[in-house]
């Protein structure tokens, strides 16, 4: 995949410009409401719990499935300690979240929880254009959760603790939540 390309326009709106199946695609940056944004349940992720459970696939019980999995409860404490999220959801126009379904409910449950809060009211998404193919989004899917980027190794990732810890005075108990690690996993 090509490097990302981030350009400022003159009215201020953000693009981002991929490239995906060989062609290039500016992705519009948007704050949208985050009730604007529907859980797709042709997503990787939900269609397997779809296939498995045999549920219908309202946005509802779409929600409560992912909900459900312990990963993103640990997840929604990372954005609600951020105070955000640090990668915006990718979108359809229509709504149709392509990436970022889990952020989404934990978007969603700290907007039910906290409705006052401006934080979570509102999200910045990366809106698609219409031209793009389902084979090209696909693409795009592989790329970010089976190829993915390169994981640290080991020794990076307790280099980044020990600064954490004793450079910036983060607790394991944060650190733990932070990287979505159990104490025991951090302790190593």
């Amino acid at each position: 995949m090509s490097p990302e390309i981030t350009t400022r326009t003159e009215d201020g709106k953000v693009s981002q410009t991929i490239r995906l199946g060989n062609r290039d695609f500016e992705l519009e940056g948007k704050k949208v409401p985050v009730d604007f944004l529907r859980l797709d349940p042709s997503n990787q992720r939900l269609s397997y719990l779809l296939r498995r459970s045999g549920a219908a696939s309202t946005d509802e019980q779409l929600h409560k499935m992912i909900w459900d999995m312990d990963q993103v409860k640990d997840l929604y404490n990372s954005i609600y300690q951020n105070g955000g999220l640090i990668q915006d959801p990718i979108v359809r126009r229509n709504g149709t979240v392509v990436e970022g379904n889990c952020r989404t409910v934990c978007l969603r449950e700290l907007h039910l929880k906290y409705p006052d809060d401006p934080r979570w009211a509102e999200v910045y998404v990366q809106l698609l254009p219409a031209e793009v193919t389902d084979e090209q989004l696909t693409m795009l899917l592989g790329e970010l959760h089976i190829a993915g980027r390169i994981e640290w190794r080991a020794f990076e990732q307790a280099e980044y603790v020990w600064k954490m810890n004793k450079i910036y005075g983060k607790t394991y108990d944060f650190l733990a939540s932070h990287l979505r690690w159990s104490l025991s996993r951090l302790a190593q």
